[in-house]
């Protein structure tokens, strides 16, 4: 306080004011970072994590598709219906493809990568069965039987290897956006947490320099009252309170001292 009673009183509220306003920025700033960092995960769900689960999905739905559609046209006694099977059956796997070439911008990490690779080698091992289902299929009723056979034989396990790389390409990325998820919540937590400390010590240091000013403003005022209130003391009473005054008022208390002296002096004549 005896620092800040060096300074005149603009001076005094300009320096808390600015201290005011540096502890606000402080929270700001902190704030600020703690979104930051909440943002960044739920970018990574949002733009990452959630798409890839969609697009493996589109994936294993266009699999599927491409199954059953085999599946029907090997018990397809009709030569036009079966004709139309096989066209869907292609167009399956042509959406097959391009789910799977909108899903490899999202791929990150090694493990990842190597889960896909596991469903690129699973899908090609499945078409290669699947190309000699076809041709059995287009043989018509003459291959009807072969084609059956060939319906439950290697193109099955094979698909169903696929749809188990599939789904652990799945569980991955559903795991990943468990975890994002999982670090947005406890970045929020722990940031509020912060936040509500570092508000508490703000509040704290703006109430403390509330009351230095205070009191650095009030206390020289109150000392000022105190030496005019002793004007009956004669101007030894008023030069001793002045001495207690800082600057310019302990200057104006020793300057009024003798004109209260000489104003006490003609009242007692």
């Amino acid at each position: 306080m005896s620092l800040l009673r060096n300074f005149r009183i603009g001076k005094r509220l300009a320096l808390a004011f600015a201290a005011v306003l540096v502890l606000l920025c402080f929270i700001a700033a902190f704030g600020i970072q703690q979104m930051a960092r909440i943002n960044d995960n739920v970018q990574d769900l949002n733009t990452n994590w959630l798409p890839s689960v969609a697009k493996l999905a589109d994936m294993q739905d266009a699999a599927n598709e491409t199954r059953r559609l085999s599946l029907r046209a090997a018990l397809e006694i009709e030569d036009a219906a079966r004709a139309t099977l096989v066209q869907q059956h292609d167009a399956s796997v042509q959406n097959f493809d391009k789910a799977a070439r909108e899903y490899e911008p999202s791929i990150t990490g090694d493990k990842e990568r190597q889960l896909y690779g596991q469903i690129r080698e699973g899908w090609k091992a499945y078409l290669d069965a699947d190309a000699e289902l076809q041709r059995a299929i287009a043989g018509g009723e003459a291959q009807h039987e072969a084609a059956r056979k060939l319906a439950g034989g290697s193109s099955s396990s094979l698909f169903s290897a696929l749809a188990k790389a599939i789904d652990v390409d799945v569980a991955f990325n559903r795991d990943g956006g468990d975890l994002a998820a999982k670090d947005a919540a406890t970045s929020y937590a722990s940031g509020l947490r912060v936040t509500l400390a570092v508000v508490a010590v703000a509040l704290a240091i703006g109430i403390a320099l509330a009351l230095q000013v205070t009191r650095s403003i009030t206390t020289p005022i109150a000392q000022a009252v105190r030496a005019t209130e002793d004007v009956a003391g004669g101007a030894g009473g008023v030069g001793r309170h002045a001495a207690g005054l800082p600057g310019g008022l302990r200057v104006l208390g020793h300057r009024a001292g003798p004109l209260f002296h000489r104003g006490g002096r003609l009242l007692q004549a």
